[in-house]
């Protein structure tokens, strides 16, 4: 299932894993010092990834790519700032023009967000993400999103055995992943929210690996999220390209070292899970936040639960009380 045409507005969870990725580039941005960025993504028709990095970092030269021609011209008319050129274009075509765009902005760094939504073609994602990552330099980012759900294929309830279940997902994932199937392949443990998750990320590491091949570079997992809002799955993984200085950078900061969401290898993928909460709940677990309070006793103390399973309900809490800076405000404008 792709969040494609899910409105942007109604993900919370996705909102908020927005917000984790301005985290990381507040990192990104000490480690490279006082450098100059382009930033480029599949802005979908409203743009709000790029609303956001403007925000917090004032980029000047922003890229959205399109393929649909009806999004694009959204696009144009939605744009919330003129610094944003909207490509209409394929993801590949970009990748083919990205030569041209390094010899115009020659001493900039560039953060690119391949952002897909459609789940069947996850091998042609990650043979573009290998291309791309293979055409930057020291001190870029390049950012990853697939959807993570296993069912895309075909759905559990389709079949009556199990087993029959498995043995076609299994294949359609060894197809479509190709020569990005990571060792050992997929098994039906692989079948869960969080496993398949990993499993795609360790299949990005090898696009990665093969992106840096016959290079001097290292490519550095930075941080990786697993997320849904209704069935859309989406994992993202988001890399910098480093020499050993940039690496030995990233691996003294202590700051970035304590950072409880970044992943110390590539198959540390975190879970954004944030429950829907109305303004008043939120505000009155935020009364109840304090430096000496734990989840469980302010679980105890609502009047309410999230979830039917008390630990489900629990641990719903503890994720909001993670991103409590970050969940989102939304509101009616008139």
């Amino acid at each position: 299932m792709s969040g494609h045409n899910v409105p942007y507005q109604l993900r919370t969870n996705k909102f908020i894993e927005r917000q984790l990725f301005l985290d990381l580039l507040d990192f990104v941005r000490v480690w490279n010092g006082p450098v100059r960025y382009v930033y480029a993504s599949m802005g979908g028709r409203f743009l709000e990834d790029f609303k956001l990095v403007n925000d917090r970092f004032a980029i000047e030269h922003m890229i959205s790519i399109e393929l649909d021609e009806i999004t694009w011209r959204r696009q144009e008319f939605n744009r919330p700032i003129g610094l944003i050129e909207c490509k209409c274009q394929k993801s590949g075509e970009f990748i083919v023009d990205f030569d041209r765009l390094v010899m115009a902005h020659p001493a900039k760094r560039f953060i690119i967000w391949l952002d897909y939504a459609s789940a069947n073609e996850r091998g042609v994602q990650l043979q573009e993400y290998q291309e791309l990552l293979s055409k930057l330099e020291v001190g870029d980012v390049i950012k990853i999103t697939l959807n993570a759900n296993f069912q895309s294929y075909r759905r559990r309830q389709d079949f009556q055995i199990e087993r029959d279940f498995q043995t076609i997902v299994i294949q359609n994932m060894t197809e479509q992943l190709g020569d990005y199937m990571p060792s050992g392949g997929m098994s039906k443990d692989h079948m869960k929210p969080d496993k398949f998750a990993r499993l795609l990320a360790k299949a990005t590491k090898v696009a990665a690996l093969k992106g840096i091949k016959g290079s001097q570079l290292k490519v550095i997992p930075l941080a990786a999220f697993r997320y849904s809002d209704g069935e859309h799955a989406m994992l993202t993984v988001t890399t910098l390209l480093a020499d050993d200085a940039l690496a030995s950078k990233t691996e003294s900061d202590d700051v970035y070292k304590n950072w409880v969401f970044r992943s110390r290898d590539w198959d540390d993928v975190h879970h954004v899970n944030v429950p829907d909460l109305s303004a008043k709940e939120r505000l009155t677990i935020n009364q109840l936040i304090a430096r000496e309070i734990n989840p469980e006793t302010i679980h105890e103390q609502l009047p309410l639960r999230f979830h039917a399973k008390s630990e489900e309900s629990l641990n719903l809490l503890a994720s909001y009380l993670h991103h409590y800076r970050r969940y989102p405000t939304f509101g009616r404008v008139q």
